[in-house]
């Protein structure tokens, strides 16, 4: 293998988030010849102001090609996508970019799943209404805008797109493609390529914890109103104890900068009250007891044809993709007059 003499290759992957992300992102990290950094948060916040070589100081090793990987930057979580492809493209221009993507209605039940998989939304509906959810959905409309933007600021040649239905019919290939691109040796074979990581549980198990979280509901009500009660101060004093009792000091960290920053966030009050209820599925549920069954839940799932989404959750993803391309073409013509 050829040791590379200069790390003047900067890669960036910038999603999108469940298009195998963790798959594209193993790829990476295993090649001994890309540094890979995941999620230095660097140009969506006030690290940028440090410059270049603050950036590239982050990097451990000089002499190899240098990705990071965060399939959040292609959204408008963070900050405005224009804003964040900006600033990499003014610090890093010769940058190859990487972008994956998927189809909207099926990524639509894969996200769904996953969210249902860690206790969240039992309601489909209530999914469809996450703000959130539709802020990633608006920015997978806006893909094809996106790479557009990426391609001429980077240059078409420096834009690499992959489809997850290509990583599903030929993975090897995939990833050759993937490591030529960014100039490294494309004969490396990454470990465990054929075995599919991160991937939602069977229809079964997801069905499972709906049913479960649905029956919580009624006491999730009733602990939520006597919480309001109490002042949120106090609440973030017992979980704070509750979990240094845990032993679980990055939920400590977490809930003393809620506390310090945004008390007055109706937002982030409404987060600090959600997360104890919806994670019961996924602790309680989900991790002890469905978890070890997953094989043959997966395999009576699919021989008896079970499917998490209803026909009227069916109807539901429609709707909903209809109107945010209606609204999408809404905002078009209104920029053209």
């Amino acid at each position: 293998m050829a040791q590379r003499t200069a790390p003047e290759t900067y890669g960036f992957y910038i999603g999108f988030p469940k298009t195998a992300t963790t798959f594209l992102q193993l790829s990476l990290c295993h090649h001994p010849e890309i540094d890979y950094l995941h999620k230095s948060r660097f140009f969506v916040g006030d690290r940028f102001k440090h410059g270049f070589s603050w950036y590239s100081s982050i990097y451990s090793d000089d002499s190899r090609c240098r990705v990071e990987g965060d399939e959040m930057l292609i959204s408008d979580l963070y900050q405005s996508f224009s804003e964040t492809i900006d600033r990499i493209s003014k610090l890093v221009p010769e940058a190859r970019i990487i972008i994956s993507t998927r189809d909207k209605a099926d990524w639509l039940h894969s996200s769904y799943s996953h969210l249902l998989r860690e206790g969240y939304y039992p309601s489909f509906k209530k999914y469809l209404d996450y703000e959130v959810g539709k802020q990633f959905l608006q920015s997978l409309l806006e893909i094809d805008e996106r790479i557009e933007q990426c391609q001429q600021l980077f240059k078409t040649p420096n834009v690499l797109v992959i489809d997850v239905e290509d990583i599903r019919e030929n993975a090897p290939a995939v990833i050759k493609n993937l490591y030529s691109f960014l100039g490294v040796d494309h004969d490396f074979t990454p470990p465990d390529l054929t075995t599919e990581v991160n991937v939602n549980p069977p229809a079964l198990s997801l069905l499972l914890i709906k049913y479960f979280y649905l029956a919580c509901l009624p006491y999730d009500k009733l602990r939520r109103l006597l919480s309001q009660k109490i002042p949120l101060p106090w609440k973030l004093k017992f979980r704070e104890m509750l979990f240094a009792k845990r032993k679980n000091t990055k939920n400590i960290d977490e809930l003393n900068f809620l506390q310090q920053t945004h008390l007055n966030n109706p937002e982030i009050i409404r987060k600090i009250e959600f997360r104890n209820s919806s994670l019961r599925a996924n602790i309680y549920l989900y991790k002890p007891f469905l978890l070890p069954l997953e094989p043959l839940l997966r395999t009576l799932s699919q021989k008896l044809g079970v499917s998490v989404f209803s026909k009227k959750d069916q109807l539901a993803i429609e709707k909903f993709l209809t109107e945010l391309e209606q609204s999408k073409q809404a905002d078009q013509l209104k920029n053209l007059t």
